[in-house]
């Protein structure tokens, strides 16, 4: 249920280029986040084949959306996760390893990630 609530939220976030004929930086990160949900601004641009420039100016609008969160505080090799990315893998292998489906009513078969708590 929870992994399903967070795949809809990441479905329904509007592309942030509506009306614009080529994706912007942040529209094409918004694709490339569930095979990378930890990035820095570096590995960013070359995984979706833009300027360091370019993806500068994508990250604030995520991190205004919520939908990356600064790992370090540094000024340079800044790190993002995308929390509710990470939390629904963490909340799916959970899933996996219990017979029951869920790690709150049955053991885990294996050892587990912690489960991750959002700030709501």
């Amino acid at each position: 249920m929870v992994l399903r609530r967070r795949a809809l939220i990441l479905r329904t976030i509007p592309p942030i280029s509506l009306v614009l004929a080529t994706p912007t930086a942040a529209d094409l990160l918004l694709k490339k986040l569930p095979g990378t949900p930890i990035l820095t601004v570096q590995s960013a641009a070359a995984l979706i084949d833009r300027s360091v420039q370019a993806v500068n100016e994508a990250i604030p609008k995520l991190l205004e959306h919520c939908i990356l969160s600064p790992i370090t505080t540094k000024r340079r090799h800044r790190t993002f996760e995308a929390k509710e990315l990470v939390a629904a893998f963490t909340d799916l292998e959970r899933r996996l390893t219990s017979p029951a489906g869920d790690t709150r009513i049955s053991r885990p078969t294996r050892k587990v990630p912690y489960r991750l708590r959002l700030a709501q």
